[in-house]
């Protein structure tokens, strides 16, 4: 099989020469597929940072008997066109629900021309079939645990030492966090609180900031880290509790359970929203409508409990999230794919 991966990303090596990503839909699906390909002995390359006539260029396009085009911000219709007329198998991976954001336009016209799309949630292959032709497949593969495994803890902090909130995620997630931040203020003048936001584009959070300085002192500060695997991993570690907050019957509706994965990982309990895809890990973590009720919950739960939901949930992590099952999941639905659809396409010429 000679697999090609196309995404808007910055994919890079990091200091062990490993290959990495900006985006965690590049990280940890299209790269995490590609090393997974390698150890099969299978041909598989990404091409990101570039434009879809470079692609049109290249020796790897031309080469790759499947296409897998991931998040791009560019118009790739050229690229995929050609990919169907040379023979190819075109899959997409969705990960964002292409009806919400303009930004994701460029997926939406790819979708019809798609022969099979790959999505981390049932929800969101429901959301991206309106989009795809009648005849193209999907097939659902999760994401896998990126962060370390660290021993569970609930030795929450008291007063006169702030409770430790963290939050991670791509800044387009903040306003998700913003409609909690009055509520935890309230709860603050019983439990003082900091929160740490881990992310990108600082100039999304200054209002926040400004708000809660720390130079204000008040019952709730704010202070944010600039993102990294390494970063995120620091804040769970230094934090009491971590918040994923998200709208279940909107925008997150369709989000894999990757950060809550990383919440249980990390050791630490999440108060987290009830989006669909937490279910399956609601007896490891604190699933509530109202975050600042489930701060409160915690707070109250003894800490031999919570420790012990975490470390169960620390092994279902290890064994339905690891990198080589997931890996290995993304060889085989390829695999599918690929056959499925060239058989597919000689019925259809014989």
């Amino acid at each position: 099989m000679r697999v090609l991966f196309i995404v808007d990303d910055h994919v890079s090596k990091d200091p062990n020469g490993e290959v990495t990503a900006d985006l965690a839909s590049t990280r940890i699906r299209l790269v995490l597929a590609m090393k997974a390909l390698h150890r099969f002995g299978q041909d598989a390359k990404i091409v990101a940072n570039t434009t879809p006539g470079r692609v049109l260029e290249s020796r790897h396009f031309l080469d790759a008997e499947t296409i897998v085009i991931g998040k791009v911000f560019q118009d790739y219709t050229a690229v995929a066109e050609q990919a169907k007329a040379l023979g190819k198998v075109l899959i997409l991976d969705i990960t964002d629900d292409p009806m919400q954001f303009e930004l994701f336009q460029h997926i939406r016209q790819l979708a019809p021309l798609a022969d099979g799309v790959i999505v981390p949630t049932a929800q969101m292959g429901e959301a991206a079939r309106p989009w795809l032709s009648k005849g193209a497949i999907a097939v659902r593969v999760g994401d896998p645990i990126e962060a370390e495994f660290y021993p569970p803890s609930a030795r929450f902090r008291h007063a006169p030492e702030r409770l430790e909130l963290v939050w991670y995620g791509n800044p387009t997630n903040a306003a998700f966090l913003k409609p909690h931040l009055q509520p935890l203020e309230n709860l603050a003048e019983r439990v003082p609180m900091r929160i740490t936001m881990v992310s990108r584009a600082l100039e999304v959070f200054e209002g926040i900031l400004d708000r809660y300085s720390e130079t204000l002192a008040g019952p709730l500060v704010a202070n944010f880290v600039e993102w990294s695997t390494t970063s995120q991993q620091r804040a769970i570690a230094n934090a009491d509790l971590v918040l994923i907050p998200g709208e279940p019957r909107g925008q997150s509706a369709h989000k894999s359970p990757n950060r809550l994965i990383s919440a249980i990982a990390g050791g630490r309990l999440a108060v987290a929203s009830p989006l669909p895809a937490y279910q399956t890990l609601r007896a490891h973590a604190l699933v509530i409508e109202n975050l600042t009720l489930g701060v409160s919950a915690a707070l109250a739960l003894p800490a031999s409990r919570i420790e012990s939901r975490l470390a169960a949930g620390q092994e279902v992590i290890k064994r339905q999230f690891s990198p080589d099952l997931i890996g290995e999941k993304w060889v085989q639905t390829l695999a599918t794919l690929t056959r499925q659809v060239r058989m597919a396409n000689a019925q259809a010429q014989a």
